[in-house]
């Protein structure tokens, strides 16, 4: 923790209070799973999609999908039409993940 400069922090245990964002977002991982299921023993095989739906659609607080913060482009789908897919150069790649990500990043922290 001291290496990645994580701070610790302890909290009390079953005060979901303490933990808000971890809550609310359970809350919404816990819905999208059951829109899902039919039977209740099976419910683990759908949190991988379901955690991928939630992260290419966009967030109505920040406007902006959370794949292209984390990744720096939009979730290329299958039934994406290839057409629309532009390609860019490796260095024009680096260069935007180094100088424009961190500011839409900055962004949507503010």
């Amino acid at each position: 923790m001291k290496k990645f400069n994580i701070k610790h922090n302890f909290l009390t245990l079953y005060y979901l209070k303490t933990n808000g964002l971890i809550e609310r977002f359970n809350k919404t991982l816990y819905k999208s799973l059951a829109k899902l299921i039919e039977e209740r023993n099976n419910w683990d095989q759908y949190i991988a999609p379901s955690l991928f739906a939630y992260n290419i659609s966009k967030q109505n607080s920040i406007k902006v999908e959370l794949f292209y913060l984390t990744y720096g482009k939009k979730a290329i789908l299958p039934i994406n039409n290839k057409e629309n897919i532009t390609e860019i150069s490796i260095n024009e790649r680096i260069q935007y993940i180094i100088k424009e990500l961190p500011k839409e990043r900055e962004k949507v922290k503010e």
